[in-house]
Formats: C-alpha cells, structure tokens, sequence
C-alpha cells in the first residue's frame, strides 16, 4: 500500500520511500522518513495533489510522489 491508496482522515506509518535521492532528501527534510507517521488532511478533487501532515509539519505532494511512499495502516 502506498501513500497515494489512503484517503482523507486516514493515518499510517511509513515503511519505505521508494523515490530517487532528490526526492527523499527533500521528503527527509520535512520529517518524511521511514517510521513516521502521517495523516492524510485532504485531497484534490482531481486526485492528483494531497496535503499531508507529519507530526507539526503539513506538506503538499503529488500523487505520482505519494506513489514512492510504502505505507502501513496504524
């Protein structure tokens, strides 16, 4: 299950970001990394951005980025 599968409301723990170092350096930066928890805050009604929170951080990703996130229900 990726980031990408879960819908509003929703909580999990990341497993594993499957992205290229670029991109998980920057997700790393925001508190994204192996372990934390994130919600799901909201989604477009085109599904294809989604606001996010990890801990006190809310960020912005694209569902083609929340792809390369492995996620597990909490």
């Amino acid at each position: 299950m990726t980031l990408a599968d879960l819908n509003t409301g929703q909580s999990a723990k990341v497993v594993t970001i499957n992205a290229q170092d670029a991109l998980k350096k920057r997700f790393s930066s925001f508190g994204l990394r192996k372990g934390a928890l994130v919600n799901i805050q909201a989604v477009s009604m085109t599904k294809s951005t989604m606001e996010v929170s990890v801990g006190a951080t809310k960020l912005a990703m694209r569902f083609e980025e929340a792809k390369e996130v492995a996620v597990q229900m909490v």
